[in-house]
This record gives structure tokens, C-alpha cells and sequence, in this order.
């Protein structure tokens, strides 16, 4: 690596001032494959030159200062990691690597472009070991050199010492670069390559023009909207439509309206009236009302504008109360105490008007009476059921992704299989992993978060949820990381799923019924409903040995969804699902046993179930 860290480039650089850090290992001739390590970097470097974009390096020499590579990550916007077997035995590197991890938790937006230099394999064990086993040596002899007094530390073994010689990272690295989609040096094209931190750098400018310029822009519409309402010489609708004509010629900016949205509550509106619409862009939201005069020739009204507010409920994260700018009516005024006067069949109308809203979900507060939950934007759900995936973990299911604008909610099933209480929560450094780019956890629904955690019985099953970003509308399939463990691979296409409500039967299982039998590419659902007549808890757990069978075949259990783990008296009837894998498209008929007496050959469950065509 050069002592000088960065470039000379004549013209100002896109990145100026961000310069893109590449970490990597120099060559070596200890090792045949260690040889060529930075021929490749040289060649990425050129090619970073050629596209006028910056970057930096540091030295392999004992005697550089830690504080420097903390420094450079931080300062860097997109990092270049090239690892190879001498990385992962260099103690510079591993300082590097550490500091890179941490530099991406702190800062997600951050963007990582992994290469990979050499034969070796993460996912080998041996690997692993081999590489473990060199840093317990390091170890060792770091305290031989304090046993004897023989010199004192440099920086960087200090470094290895606070950093545990490195070997939870080790552990840790196949979990960590296989969500990185990284690329092989031997054949990755340089151009291509860099044409992406390129387009990373001009897209990345340009959302921070565009910023600045609507910051400006947005002091000036919000002085012509004062007048315009001051004037009082439009109606609230054309104020309304005529400004969002006016913005989307400045800004582009998309309204979203709701006619008639849903909401959980409302004791608001009174005497028949009506929230007709929700509507706004990214300078103010519009409740829309309407109260008919149906019940009497006069209606009071009180409305105090300093109880008035619209809180903005943000998925995962903490609300927002925002401001109120106006409210426009066309029959009376936004005194505290008034009253509207019309005649039978008339309807009094007024707007509320507001600061934009960020999220999907608003409170409208009028002191303590309100509308709760109010649906804003509307969105296209894409579900995804029991998604089929490459690699997962152990005793933990997948249920259901829901994909819209709004963001990504991942539904999960987890079963504690062990012979003692287990503890569980979910990491806030979480993450998704999709088309290049790591999308960090927003809220979890049913597990705390770290450092908060929950025990979970042994035998014990718990349902959950985890909320992340959206993610682009084209993704394919996605990685899901949760500390040291992941699910990869998750494919994210829509399953045709066949299903027969009320499926025949040749029988009937005590007080069981199947309600539906869902059969897709993946795996083949029944769904049943238990009535529990006896007046006692209810206890049931996932049948041990449970099967189908269809077309001469057995398809053993998978799992289960909706079975309690606790008696529960005050359950009357149970739906739950039981899970198995795919069967034959062809078939039209399948027996599903719940329980097998092999002693007494005694079979229990249903049989000749119909299947869907």
C-alpha cells in the first residue's frame, strides 16, 4: 500500500472530501495464493482514478496509528473490503475489519462492497479452526511478551488484545460475508464495478441538492399559503388543489388521498358527521369533514383550536404530534364556542389542516375525544406465505413477509426444543439484506429487543414479528441476519396457492375439524378448528408423529401454527394449522394422521380429504 492515502486527481473529485476506503492485505510470497492479493486492488484503483472518484488506504506498518483507520472509515461514504486468508492473519486488517463493522452499525446508510482474494472457504469448518488456531497463538505469545519483559506492545497487538485476538470475529465470518453478495477478484469487472460507486456518489448529491433547494422552496409556499388563506378569496378545496398543481411543478411532489379511511376508533364525530378524506403531500395533511343536518335545523358546534392535534404513529418508533397550520369551513367559523345553522339535507363541511405526515397511521385529537388509527397512505400489500428459503435456523419458521411502500414485517415461529428455559429477544442491529444494500430493524412486535429479553419455556413456542424498511419492488430474494444467526436465501416470489374450504371426509375426529387445505409449491397446510366441550383449560401441543399421505407417500409433520402451550379455561374453540411438505400436483385425495398407536394399531385422523383441482 502507498504512504500517500489518497489520489492526486487534477479536476475536483464527485466524492471530494469522502474518499471511498479500501481495505486489504498486501502481497506475499509466504503463501502461492498470497501472491497476486494486491494486483487486483491495483487494478480497482485505476479504475477509481479514471472515474474521478477518490479513496484511501492505509500503510502495513507496525508503527500506524489505530486512530487513523477509525478516522478514514468514518470519514469514507462507500467502503471496499478485499479479504483474503492473509487478511484474516494480519493484525492490522482484523483492526479494520472490527472498525468497519462498527462504523456500519453506527452508520447504516453507509455502503459496503465486499471482494473476495483466494481458494479458501468460510463455510469450512477446518477453515475456520485453522485461522482460530492462529490467533490463539497470537494470544500466546502476547503473553509470553508480558511474562518475560521482553518489549512492550505496539498499538496494533494492543489493539488484538482489547479485541480478543479477533476470534469471535472469526467465528463469525461466514454468517457476516454471506450477506454481502461479494464478488471473486479473478473476475469481477473493474468497470462495472466502479460505474456503481459512481452512480452511489451522483444519486447521493443529487437527493442532497434537491434538500437543499425544497428547504428553500418550502419557507416561500408556506408564506403564500398564509396569505391565501388570510385572503380568504378561494374555497378550501381549489387552496388545496391549486397549491399541489403548484408544488409538483416545483417539486414533483405525488399527493396521496384516502377517500373514507378506515380507523380503529372514533368518538369524535357526533350527530352523523363523517371524515370523507385524508389527503396531503410532503408539506401539510388535509382531514376532510362533513356533518350532515339531518337530526335538527341547528346544530352547536364547539371547536378549540389549541385542543386540536394529529399525531403521526410511525411503525416500531415513537410518535409525532404535528402542528396545525388552518381550518377552513364553509358555513361557520374555528371560534372555541360556535354553532352551524342550515336546513334539513344541507351538510357543513370544514378541512383541518396540518404539517405533513411521515407515516401511515394518524390520531386525530380534538382535548379527549378523538379518531384513532386512521388509515393514510394506501398500500399494496405483496404477502408471501411460508416462504421458501436456502438456509435457515434451527427450530425457527418463517411464517409470512408482508412487502409494501410503507416497509417490510417479517412474521416468525420459534420452538424451544431444549431441556431447559431458553432466553430470547431480537438484536436492534438487525437486519435485512437486499439487492446490495442492509436495511436495519424499526420495531419488533411479540420479542423485545436487546438488551431487554424474555425466557421461553422449554417445549415452548412464541410468535413474532420484526419490521424493517421498505425494500426495492423488484427484490427477488432477500437475507435476514439476526446477530450471529440468518435465514438466506428467502425467496420473495407470490406462490399460487390452491385451497378447498371445507374439505370432504370420509370421517369426523372427536370434536376436530378441517375448516381448509391450502396446497402450493412449498409445502401443504391444513387448517382445523378443535371445540373444547369439556369446560376444562385447554392444553395441546404439536402432534409428535403426525403425517399425511398422498399418492402411496408419507409427508411428515414440519410444524404447526396457533397451538397454545398453556391451559387456558376460557377457550372454547381453537383454529391452529399443521404443517407439511409439498405433495404431488396431481393428487385429489390425501389421508392426514394425527396420532399413531403402533401397539394397538390404532390410527387416528382423516381420511379421503378432498384436495383442491
Amino acid at each position: 500500500m502507498e504512504a500517500n492515502t489518497s489520489n492526486q486527481i487534477i479536476n475536483e473529485a464527485i466524492n471530494s472530501g469522502e474518499p471511498v476506503y479500501i481495505s486489504y492485505a498486501g502481497n506475499s510470497s509466504e503463501k502461492p495464493e498470497w501472491e497476486h492479493i494486491a494486483d487486483g486492488v491495483e487494478d480497482l484503483k485505476r479504475a477509481l482514478e479514471a472515474a474521478n472518484i477518490q479513496y484511501c488506504t492505509r500503510m502495513e506498518k507496525a508503527d500506524d496509528k489505530v486512530s487513523d483507520f477509525e478516522k478514514q472509515i468514518g470519514d469514507s461514504e462507500v467502503v471496499v473490503l478485499v479479504f483474503s486468508d492473509r487478511f484474516f492473519r494480519t493484525e492490522h486488517c482484523m483492526y479494520e475489519f472490527v472498525e468497519i463493522k462498527k462504523a456500519l452499525k453506527k452508520h447504516p446508510n453507509k455502503k459496503l462492497l465486499c471482494i473476495k482474494s483466494g481458494t479458501f472457504n468460510l463455510s469450512d469448518v477446518n477453515y475456520i479452526m485453522e485461522v482460530e488456531h492462529f490467533w490463539g497463538d497470537e494470544r500466546q505469545e502476547y503473553d509470553e511478551i508480558d511474562f518475560h519483559q521482553m518489549r512492550q506492545h505496539t498499538e496494533q497487538e494492543e489493539a488484538a488484545k482489547i479485541n480478543d485476538f479477533y476470534i469471535d470475529d472469526i467465528r463469525h465470518l461466514y454468517s457476516f460475508f454471506s450477506s454481502t453478495n461479494y464478488l471473486n477478484i479473478e473476475t469481477v469487472d473493474w468497470k462495472s464495478f466502479v460505474n456503481d460507486i459512481h452512480n452511489y456518489f451522483n444519486t447521493r448529491n443529487s437527493i442532497k441538492k434537491l434538500t437543499l433547494a425544497t428547504k428553500k422552496f418550502f419557507k416561500k409556499k408556506l408564506s403564500l399559503t398564509t396569505k391565501l388563506f388570510l385572503w380568504g378569496t378561494v374555497s378550501a378545496m381549489a387552496l388545496f388543489f391549486g397549491l399541489s398543481v403548484y408544488a409538483n411543478c416545483i417539486y414533483e411532489i405525488s399527493t396521496q388521498m384516502v377517500e373514507y379511511p378506515g380507523y380503529s376508533q372514533n368518538d369524535y364525530t357526533q350527530e352523523g358527521g363523517i371524515l370523507t378524506r385524508v389527503s396531503g403531500n410532503n408539506e401539510r395533511t388535509i382531514l376532510h369533514f362533513s356533518f350532515p343536518y339531518s337530526y335538527r335545523d341547528t346544530m352547536p358546534f364547539s371547536m378549540d383550536t389549541q385542543k386540536l392535534k394529529l399525531i403521526d404513529k410511525f411503525v416500531g418508533l415513537a410518535s409525532d404530534t404535528l402542528d396545525l397550520i388552518e381550518i377552513k369551513a364553509n358555513l361557520f367559523s374555528s371560534d372555541k364556542d360556535s354553532s352551524i345553522t342550515g336546513h334539513n339535507g344541507a351538510t357543513a363541511d370544514f378541512i383541518v389542516v396540518f404539517e405533513a405526515a411521515d407515516g401511515s397511521t394518524l390520531d386525530f385529537m380534538d382535548g379527549d375525544k378523538g379518531i384513532y388509527d386512521i388509515k393514510f397512505y394506501q398500500t399494496h400489500l405483496v404477502t408471501i406465505q411460508h416462504p421458501e428459503y436456502e438456509r435457515g435456523i434451527d427450530n425457527c419458521y418463517i411464517n409470512k413477509i408482508e412487502l409494501d411502500k410503507d416497509g417490510t414485517k417479517m412474521y416468525f415461529r420459534i420452538v424451544n426444543e431444549s431441556e431447559t428455559d431458553s432466553v430470547v429477544y431480537a438484536y436492534d442491529d438487525a437486519y435485512i439484506f437486499a439487492k446490495g444494500e442492509k436495511h436495519y430493524l424499526t420495531g419488533t412486535s411479540g420479542i423485545p429487543i436487546f438488551p431487554n429479553r424474555t425466557k421461553l419455556a422449554k417445549g415452548a413456542t412464541m410468535d413474532f414479528a420484526m419490521m424493517f424498511p421498505p425494500i426495492p419492488t423488484d427484490t427477488e430474494f432477500i437475507h435476514f441476519v439476526n446477530g450471529d444467526y440468518g435465514i438466506f436465501g428467502l425467496k420473495l416470489q407470490r406462490q399460487t396457492v390452491k385451497e378447498v374450504i371445507h374439505p370432504k371426509s370420509q370421517n369426523r375426529y372427536r370434536n376436530f375439524l378441517v375448516t381448509k387445505i391450502e396446497v402450493n409449491k412449498g409445502e401443504t397446510i391444513l387448517h382445523f378448528r378443535y371445540f373444547n366441550r369439556s369446560g376444562d383449560g385447554l392444553k395441546w401441543h404439536t402432534p409428535r408423529n403426525s403425517y399425511i399421505v398422498a399418492g402411496h407417500n408419507k409427508y411428515a409433520l414440519k410444524g404447526s401454527s396457533g397451538l397454545p402451550t398453556k391451559p387456558d379455561s376460557t377457550v372454547t374453540r381453537l383454529d391452529f394449522a399443521l404443517i407439511y411438505p409439498p405433495i404431488p400436483p396431481e393428487t385429489r385425495k390425501m389421508d392426514c394422521v394425527i396420532y399413531e398407536d403402533f401397539d394397538n394399531k390404532d390410527f387416528i385422523g382423516f381420511y379421503n380429504l378432498e384436495l383442491p383441482k
